[in-house]
């Protein structure tokens, strides 16, 4: 069996959780554990990865929706403030 190199593991996770974000919904825990067991290839209770990495991911997916569509939020406010 390959081994997953955890920096790929995050990526996968945080794309899969982007469309969640990009539907306005929240990234609940049951969300995060799915996309974190699918990504790791197995659970936290396997230690396949840890709360700490799974906010990390979190995370991750936000900058990837602000990568998206950072500048069109920022065309709608009508500046930084707004």
């Amino acid at each position: 069996m390959t081994e997953i190199v955890p920096a790929a593991a995050l990526a996968r996770a945080a794309q899969q959780l982007l469309p969640l974000l990009e539907q306005g919904q929240r990234i609940d825990a049951p969300a995060l554990r799915i996309a974190m067991d699918a990504a790791f290839g197995g659970s936290d209770t396997d230690g396949a990865w840890d709360w700490k990495t799974a906010y990390d991911v979190c995370e991750g997916a936000a900058v990837l929706l602000l990568r998206k569509y950072g500048k069109a939020l920022l065309r709608k406010a009508g500046s930084p403030a707004g």
